[in-house]
Formats: C-alpha cells, sequence, structure tokens
C-alpha cells in the first residue's frame, strides 16, 4: 500500500493517507483534500489565509495536486502526490 506524501519547496513529508483516500477525497472536493495536510504547511510556514487548487493530474494509478497556499507573507506551493504503487510513486517524484 502507498503513502501520500506532501511536497513542500524542498522537503517531502509523508502522510496517512493512502491512494484511495486521495481520489476519494479528491473527488469530493478538493479543497478538503488540503484540509488533511494545513496543519503540516502551517507548521512550517505559518498560518494560511487561503488556499487556490494550480493543477490537478490523475494518470495511470497516481495522483498530483497541486496548490498554492497564500501566508501573511508569501504565497507556497504545496503538491500532494500519491500512487497506487510505491514504485511509481517515486518515478513521479
Amino acid at each position: 500500500m502507498s503513502v501520500a506524501y506532501v511536497c513542500l519547496l524542498n522537503k517531502l513529508i509523508p502522510t496517512d493517507l493512502t491512494y484511495k483516500d486521495v481520489k476519494r477525497l479528491l473527488n469530493k472536493d478538493p479543497l478538503e483534500l488540503f484540509e488533511f495536510i494545513k496543519d503540516l504547511v502551517e507548521d512550517q510556514f505559518g498560518y494560511v489565509k487561503r488556499v487556490k487548487i494550480h493543477d490537478c493530474n490523475v494518470w495511470r494509478g497516481s495522483i498530483t495536486v497541486e496548490y498554492f497556499a497564500y501566508t501573511e507573507y508569501s504565497r507556497i506551493p504545496v503538491r500532494i502526490i500519491c500512487a497506487s504503487d510505491s514504485a511509481e510513486l517515486f518515478i513521479e517524484v
């Protein structure tokens, strides 16, 4: 089973979300997916004022979702990546 990772600038942080979790939340509401990782972003960069979806790709068993998280001083690119197979995940990264 493959877990989802969050890419924050130069860090790759594992999450508790699985590929199925990400796919389900993405189909339901992409902004709700961000709520699961919001604490990770705020721990690194401070309070997130708003979030905008920048890009979303679902392709052959891999998912990449990119957000822009706006803090008081900057815009932070945040990417969630996951794959149904762990080997595919690191090819994507």
